[in-house]
């Protein structure tokens, strides 16, 4: 079997952003886990020299990029280039006119520099997870190219091997498919203990439509290094009917710590669900998590209650409500997971309903990921807006994130 290939291959996880700063011809020590690179590649790319960025994009790895265009696998491919990505103004693009008030209106991107000190046992030490497949190749290229190289290692993990994106082949038990996730997450987590427990204090993982906003993620996080006990922390969904038990979702990723990923390889992992052949891996994670006494930590905004890991993207995040009466499918899930956030009491506010969070209300301002950025130009769009300094003045979407900046 060709999928067996890579099974003892031993990935890089800073293979990505060694491969961008050299493409880039970024200068740096031999590690770029140091934190200085890796502000260095950051700033270089996404604030002084934005071009570099756009050229990253279109021609990285060209030969990868010519094999995407061939369109094996009659995916649409799309050219992902400043003239494109920035040519419809605000909200005309996949994040519409809700979606673009969200962005540019509450999220923040919090900016490294602000801590004052960078030393690096201050800076929590992540490793972004993806799990992904062939046919979702050119999203997973525009992912590792826009957040993924942010993470201090990102793996992809997929039925081939291309490590200058980060995409190594991992085989699991049983079939390549969504039905059997569950079989595939659990590979993952067994693979990344193995290799690199040691080297990151945290493990993100979510899928190929998944937004991360690193620098947010690991502010979020720095309370939590150092901690002696499990941290298991995402998006609360109510499990199905029930009206006060939950699960953590997977749509935006999921985080785990040293220890938590420490006990779910070795002790709950060999015993919990072992064969089964699933989709719903977040649901399984939480209910063998729950076994060993593990729950998924409270990651509201503590004083206000708004959400910081999102199951939906922007616009949809915006609009969300628990009286949606849209009957099956998606729409009742998301009315029901509306209606359960609405009965959650605050953090610091025990018996208080947090109630209805819609419009701005419905996000903290430094949130960590989004879900369901399901095209390469709305994962694209998505980043230029959070970081309005790449698009040039010269597009639409330039012109109006520097005139609502008063840079005009």
């Amino acid at each position: 079997d060709d999928h067996d290939n890579d099974k003892n291959i031993i990935a890089d996880p800073t293979s990505l952003v060694k491969g961008i700063a050299t493409f880039c011809s970024i200068p740096t020590t031999s590690s770029v886990r140091r934190y200085d690179d890796h502000h260095t590649i950051l700033t270089t790319l996404l604030y002084s020299q934005p071009h570099l960025y756009w050229n990253l994009l279109e021609h990285y790895e060209k030969t990868i990029h010519d094999d995407i265009n061939r369109d094996d696998d009659g995916a649409h491919v799309v050219r992902i280039s400043p003239e494109y990505t920035c040519a419809l103004g605000p909200g005309r693009g996949f994040e519409q006119d809700y979606g673009y008030r969200l962005l540019s209106e509450k999220i923040q991107i919090h900016n490294p520099t602000d801590n004052n000190n960078n030393n690096n046992n201050n800076v929590p030490r992540i490793l972004c997870l993806v799990y992904t497949y062939p046919k979702m190749r050119q999203l997973q290229r525009t992912q590792a190219l826009t957040w993924g190289w942010q993470c201090d290692g990102y793996l992809a993990f997929s039925t081939e091997s291309i490590p200058q994106l980060g995409v190594i082949n991992l085989t699991h038990l049983g079939d390549e498919s969504y039905d059997n996730m569950w079989q595939k997450v659990r590979s993952i987590w067994m693979y990344v203990y193995a290799h690199y427990l040691e080297e990151y204090d945290f493990f993100h993982l979510g899928g190929d439509d998944l937004f991360v906003l690193v620098a947010n993620l690991k502010k979020f996080l720095v309370p939590f290094l150092n901690q002696t006990d499990a941290v298991y922390l995402g998006q609360w969904i109510p499990l199905p009917g029930s009206n006060d038990k939950y699960y953590v979702s997977g749509g935006p990723g999921y985080t785990l710590n040293q220890v938590a990923l420490k006990r779910l390889v070795t002790e709950v992992l060999p015993k919990c669900r072992v064969g089964t052949r699933a989709s719903y891996e977040d649901r399984l994670v939480s209910q063998c998590f729950r076994e060993m006494n593990i729950t998924g930590g409270d990651t509201r905004n503590y004083d206000t209650g708004e959400q910081r890991y999102h199951d939906v993207g922007p616009s949809h995040l915006y609009t969300f409500r628990s009286t949606t009466t849209t009957t099956g499918g998606r729409g009742s899930f998301h009315a029901r997971t509306a209606a359960y956030w609405e009965r959650l009491s605050f953090p610091n506010q025990s018996g208080i309903m947090v109630g209805p969070k819609h419009e701005l209300q419905a996000a903290d301002a430094y949130s960590v990921s989004f879900h369901d950025i399901y095209h390469p130009l709305y994962m694209a769009r998505l980043h230029s807006i959070l970081y309005p300094e790449t698009c040039p003045s010269t597009t639409p979407l330039g012109r109006a994130l520097r005139y609502e900046q008063g840079d005009c």
